[in-house]
């Protein structure tokens, strides 16, 4: 009778265990759904130069803390090392991150897949109304540059309200 008693003490520590375990799981997820692009970005050591220009465009503000859906293309601090973004005036630093930024959500699979059917590049319009061009090379996703150089795209990272690319790289183009 004890044996029988203690399998099924056991047997109920288990089941609450495993009952625990989806709880902090669905806690963990719906803290990660209700983190905004801006929060997200924010949070991102290295995205503290696209950070100050958010800032300073009051971007963070009125944008990205919204219901969106937007998809934020954000480059590394590594990425555009060359920009002074320190001399952005306020008018300048909102028409920069508005380049960034699509007023949609935009999936990285329906990215890549629109690419594909477009047979490069694939050509979306931004919040400033300026086009951004997309290809895709050995399997990346890149952005080409006004200045003709290729952006690289990471895989996104999922916000409440939209999708948020990190953009790694700049190569020059072939």
């Amino acid at each position: 009778m004890k044996k029988q008693q203690q399998r099924n003490m056991i047997d109920e520590v288990k089941v609450e265990d495993s009952l625990l375990s989806v709880r902090n799981a669905q806690r963990i997820k719906a803290l990660a759904e209700s983190r905004s692009i801006a929060i997200i970005a924010m949070e991102d050591v290295t995205l503290s130069n696209f950070n100050r220009i958010l800032q300073n465009g009051d971007l963070a503000a009125t944008l990205l803390k919204g219901r969106g859906p937007y998809t934020v293309f954000a480059p590394e601090d590594e990425a555009f090392g060359e920009i002074n973004y320190a001399e952005f005036d306020e008018y300048e630093a909102a028409s920069f991150s508005k380049l960034f930024i699509l007023n949609t959500s935009l999936p990285y699979e329906k990215l890549k897949a629109g690419i594909i059917e477009n047979q490069h590049p694939l050509l979306l319009e931004n919040m400033e109304g300026s086009t951004l061009k997309f290809v895709e090379k050995e399997g990346e996703i890149y952005i080409i540059s006004t200045s003709d150089k290729l952006l690289k795209v990471s895989l996104p990272i999922k916000a409440s309200n939209g999708f948020l690319y990190k953009i790694k790289g700049v190569a020059k183009r072939n």
